[in-house]
């Protein structure tokens, strides 16, 4: 007998502008993983195209932040465009939304990938 499993509803995403000061972003290179937190939360993972994964607060939609998988192994193969921006960010010490180079980075990801399919990403 088959299992049929129910799929949760997300409300419609929506995202408050991001606080440069309490966002965090974390490239941990022993899961080749790049983390993007606008807020430490507990929060559901919705993929969005085998690309990304969105943390996303399940009851309200509130979009929390980002993780890429396979990020220097896969992702930045097929983008090499992102990989530009990474690239003089690998070995930073500053990977806080302070540094204008992170905010590109984070931008070219929000953007490019989500296709108008998310909440814009802004900064406050």
């Amino acid at each position: 007998m088959a299992v049929k499993l129910k799929r949760a509803k997300i409300p419609d995403l929506h995202m408050p502008p991001v606080d440069p000061g309490s966002a965090a972003i974390k490239y941990d290179a022993a899961t080749d993983t790049l983390f993007f937190r606008r807020v430490v939360a507990p929060a559901t993972s919705v993929n969005i195209d085998g690309e990304l994964w969105l943390r996303v607060d399940p009851h309200s939609g509130e979009v929390y932040g980002l993780e890429i998988e396979a990020f220097r192994q896969d992702f930045l193969k097929r983008h090499k465009d992102i990989g530009k921006l990474w690239k003089p960010l690998a070995s930073a010490s500053d990977l806080t939304l302070a540094n204008p180079a992170v905010r590109r980075l984070i931008d070219a990801i929000w953007h490019g990938l989500t296709d108008g399919r998310v909440p814009a990403l802004t900064f406050g």
